[in-house]
């Protein structure tokens, strides 16, 4: 993948729905210059079935909240299992550090995040947990690195550095 391809992948992660006339427009390229390349980047699996977006908002949630749980077993499975359980879930993966265990979730009011507190405590195994809730903009929370803030905190711009720096043989 070279340079433009990495900007084409950011203009549809931005908008999977931008048109490949208005990508050709804004990196100097012809629309089928720019359909070759995004067919070559879906049959090489970079690119995969554009998504819809949920507008949490609009179907009722509040905001996200994340919970990071310790756990005192070695039977991590048997907690993921029971926490996978719980509706809304967005993330459950495991964790490096103080934490074993970090859940993601949309909430659509406190009772919610209140009655998953209560169900996260009647679990044994579990030794602690903290929570972050947030109110964001929770249509796509996913795809926030690549719209907010420094564009180089961008996924897709650390993953274009990496490539480059290991194809000039440098490390990153």
């Amino acid at each position: 993948m070279d340079k433009i391809d990495w900007q084409i992948v950011d203009m549809l992660l931005r908008d999977a729905r931008v048109s490949y006339a208005d990508i050709g427009k804004r990196l100097g390229l012809g629309k089928d210059s720019i359909q070759r390349r995004v067919k070559k980047l879906n049959d090489l699996g970079v690119l995969k079935t554009p998504i819809s977006i949920l507008n949490a908002k609009k179907c009722g949630f509040e905001g996200i909240v994340d919970f990071f749980i310790r756990v005192d077993t070695e039977n991590i499975e048997i907690l993921e299992e029971r926490l996978s359980t719980l509706p809304y879930i967005l993330i459950l993966g495991r964790a490096i550090g103080d934490y074993n265990i970090y859940l993601s979730s949309f909430y659509r009011d406190f009772s919610y995040i209140r009655a998953v507190i209560s169900q996260i405590k009647k679990i044994s195994g579990i030794s602690s947990y903290e929570m972050i809730c947030y109110e964001n903009d929770v249509a796509n929370p996913l795809i926030w690195p690549f719209i907010n803030g420094d564009p180089s905190n961008s996924i897709v711009y650390k993953i274009q550095s990496k490539n480059i720096q290991e194809a000039n043989g440098s490390n990153p």
